[in-house]
């Protein structure tokens, strides 16, 4: 979807299962986006719409062996449900064809009760737990779960790249905006809130207020790096283009240098 990371995390996925079975064949679900950069040797199956993503999906689970979950925060109450009622079908209609299941290096965190029976129901049954966090590892064992559990990292730290020579007075910074969840479906709204239509961001809990206050505070900050030292260089860095430009060029017109 555009995302460095989940980019970084699905390179070093395909990576893991050549490295296992050499003639694997590997079909990757995805949205269409005019950035899409597809890896070589993996198939890619193109998704139209948020609303029917899942069922999608699910129309091609007959054809393969293994079902795996590639995102970092699949079960999360945060961002909205989008995540958790696209997963939880996905995994439920591969067990019911009887194929194996895993979920890779992801995060899962404290949610609602209904969201939690869902999740807690159809992780039981997944043949491969990875979590990326002590913290994700506790919870699972906490709500019952204590079987086929691994603890890793993120899978995007185990992107292998050439080392490039980096200056001493350069600093990169990734600003990311997570004022804007929870994702809700929406037939109309404003054109910079839009996520992937039809779902809004909201800005729900004093969002917009919190999101204006790191604004200031992260170009305040930035001011002073520059301040302190006139030989540096910042460096602002879009890791998600739809969710991460806005706040990062709203910074950017608010320092000074």
């Amino acid at each position: 979807m555009g995302n460095v990371g989940a980019e970084l995390r699905l390179s070093v996925l395909v990576r893991d299962i050549k490295k296992a079975n050499p003639h694997a064949e590997i079909t990757v679900a995805a949205f269409r986006y005019h950035d899409v950069i597809p890896l070589d040797g993996v198939k890619y199956i193109f998704l139209n719409n948020t609303f029917s993503a899942a069922f999608e999906t699910i129309l091609h689970i007959p054809n393969f062996d293994y079902v795996i979950c590639g995102e970092g925060i699949p079960f999360v109450d945060f961002c909205g449900a989008g995540f958790i009622d696209y997963f939880i079908p996905i995994l439920n209609a591969a067990h019911m064809f009887g194929k194996k299941t895993a979920c890779y290096a992801f995060d899962i965190d404290s949610m609602s009760k209904k969201h939690l029976r869902k999740s807690i129901r159809v992780l039981k049954k997944v043949d491969v737990l990875m979590v990326r966090s002590k913290a994700s590892l506790n919870y699972l064992k906490q709500k019952g779960l204590k079987e086929n559990i691994f603890l890793g990292t993120d899978a995007s730290l185990l992107f292998e790249r050439k080392e490039k020579k980096r200056g001493k007075d350069s600093i990169g910074i990734c600003l990311k905006d997570f004022y804007c969840y929870p994702i809700k479906p929406r037939f109309f709204g404003k054109r910079e809130d839009l996520y992937h239509y039809p779902h809004y961001y909201t800005y729900e809990k004093n969002g917009k207020k919190r999101y204006k206050s790191f604004v200031e505070n992260m170009a305040g900050l930035i001011n002073e790096i520059l301040e302190d030292n006139k030989k540096m260089k910042v460096k602002l860095i879009v890791m998600e283009s739809q969710m991460d430009y806005k706040i990062t060029k709203d910074v950017y017109e608010l320092v000074e240098n």
